[in-house]
């Protein structure tokens, strides 16, 4: 099983490789160190061999607007020193939603981690936060949290 970390919002959230500093030559990507390769990569929640829509968890409030990638790198809210390739994922996730809430009308993003495979089983962390007060420590993984990020205007 792998961790990963789903999103949900009220707008479109963007697709693609989050981090990714690697080096293209001809059709072959080069990543001068670990630390230069994506942290996420995030895709939709469309069914193309069904063609529609599908909710990546029963917590979300809305199934329309959807991403999730699997997580290598988000640290654990467990006191461990953070390595770079930690830090590096937390700043870009952080990155990640402050370039979606200034870019877009949306007014929530809401985020789970967990194994894939438990994405409805019963929370164990349920937090809500305001846009204005999130910091990175308050992505840091937790199994089965469920954080509500609301911007207020």
């Amino acid at each position: 099983m792998s961790s990963y970390i789903y999103l949900s919002s009220d707008t479109f959230l963007p697709e693609g490789a989050i981090g990714d500093k690697g080096l293209t030559v001809f059709q072959t990507t080069f990543y001068p160190s670990l630390n230069s390769m994506e942290s996420f990569f995030f895709e939709n929640n469309y069914d193309t061999d069904e063609q529609k829509v599908l909710s990546f968890s029963k917590h979300f409030s809305s199934e329309k607007y959807q991403v999730a990638s699997i997580d290598l790198n988000l640290p654990e809210n467990d006191g461990k020193k953070i390595s770079k390739r930690n830090k590096k994922a937390l700043e870009e996730l952080f990155g990640y939603i402050k370039n979606h809430f200034d870019n877009s009308n949306a007014s929530y993003v809401e985020i789970l981690f967990c194994l894939n495979g438990f994405e409805n089983d019963p929370l164990q962390h349920n937090y809500s936060i305001n846009y204005n007060e999130l910091s990175a420590n308050d992505l840091l993984y937790e199994e089965l949290k469920f954080l509500t990020i609301k911007k207020q205007d």
